[in-house]
């Protein structure tokens, strides 16, 4: 009876205009209030795989999904930067901050606005797998062969120099955080017995545990 005066393929379906897929797989993805990014994407329009039906994975692309939703990604809806990633294996969130990990690069994107923009390219501070990035209520935690590391949403700090520096860290490692007791949990690597744990209230290692 009384039909919108106006309205857009975008303001119906939440997708921008000229929208051609919304299913995506992914290998890594992470959430900031009600927006979900996902990276490392493969879409079916995407270039196939020769000899077989799968497509490539765009290693370097960002897609997000529309505010609120926690799927359908429009291949018209991505981070439109330059951010020299290349194989982006992790993402994760720490407040307004995107951060953007590759084998051998941290890229921050700052994605406060409806628009996003680079804040920081770290050669050197990439990661291989999830496991050796853990979100921590104040930031983020990761470990490669450089040391331990938190991002606490404005600086990146290395927490293990001048302590535990002269251990083998690299990508085997890894660490999970204890919300109870403030405490970043590093192992060595995967058949390593020993905890090694750092303490947000204190700022220093506090313990190894040892099973």
């Amino acid at each position: 009876d009384a039909p919108p005066l106006q309205s857009t393929f975008e303001l119906e379906s939440g997708y921008p205009n000229g929208t051609e897929e919304i299913n995506a797989k992914w290998v890594t993805a992470a959430t900031n209030g009600r927006q979900v990014y996902i990276g490392n994407v493969r879409q079916p329009s995407d270039a196939v795989v020769e000899g077989t039906a799968d497509p490539l994975y765009d290693t370097d692309k960002i897609l997000k999904a529309p505010p609120g939703k926690l799927y359908v990604f429009s291949n018209k809806s991505f981070i439109d930067l330059e951010l020299g990633a290349g194989n982006i294996n992790v993402l994760e969130t720490a407040g307004d901050r995107l951060l953007v990990f590759s084998d051998d690069n941290l890229t921050i994107v700052n994605v406060a606005q409806d628009y996003e923009y680079l804040e920081a390219s770290m050669p050197g501070y990439g990661v291989a797998t999830q496991r050796q990035v853990a979100k921590v209520s104040e930031g983020v935690a990761f470990v490669n062969s450089a040391g331990v590391f938190f991002f606490n949403g404005n600086t990146v700090d290395n927490i293990s120099d001048n302590a535990l520096d002269i251990l083998a860290w690299g990508s085997a490692s890894s660490l999970t955080y204890d919300p109870s007791e403030k405490l970043i949990m590093a192992w060595l690597d995967t058949t390593d017995d020993n905890v090694y744990c750092y303490s947000l209230k204190t700022k220093s290692w506090v313990t190894m545990l040892t099973n």
